[in-house]
């Protein structure tokens, strides 16, 4: 028998602004656990606009498969990228199969792979510069990414 209970919706806008407005009640911080229990109140924006699944049964499938996924990346390999060990996961998501994972060794030197990397790596500096520029830093961090990538690059 299928649920009735509607697939979870996300609303960025919405969430954003009930997380908000819920901080403002708890400026001694907001927990995840206040956050859920409010979602629990249909009349909470985030009980239909929250991305909850209300449904237990998906809901519990769902929490098992990233249970399931957590198990999988606790698995690890140590490895050598020009010159340098690291240790990472060994068993890895390429982006063109999200939900099937292979070890690290069978697409690390793939250039889907590299380009993948590059570009996490890149968003994740875009995201710093722009934490900088609202901090007034922007010329400093510039200044450091210039310099790593010379260091990378030479």
């Amino acid at each position: 028998m299928k649920s009735s209970i509607k697939k979870p919706s996300l609303d960025k806008g919405i969430v954003v602004t009930t997380i908000k407005e819920l901080y403002e009640l708890h400026p001694e911080g907001l927990t995840d656990a206040v956050v859920l229990e409010a979602a629990k109140d249909p009349i909470n924006p985030l009980h239909t606009h929250g991305g909850f699944d209300w449904d237990l049964k998906r809901a519990a499938e769902e929490h098992w498969l990233h249970h399931a996924r957590s198990l999988i990346h606790m698995v690890r390999s140590e490895v050598r990228i020009h010159n340098t060990q690291t240790t990472v996961g060994s068993l890895v998501v390429v982006s063109h199969r999200p939900t099937v994972h292979q070890h690290v060794e069978d697409v690390i030197d793939t250039q889907l792979w590299v380009k993948e990397q590059i570009t996490r790596i890149e968003k994740q500096a875009f995201s710093v510069l722009g934490q900088a520029k609202l901090m007034g830093e922007e010329d400093f961090y510039k200044a450091e990414f210039s310099q790593m990538a010379e260091r990378i690059t030479s």
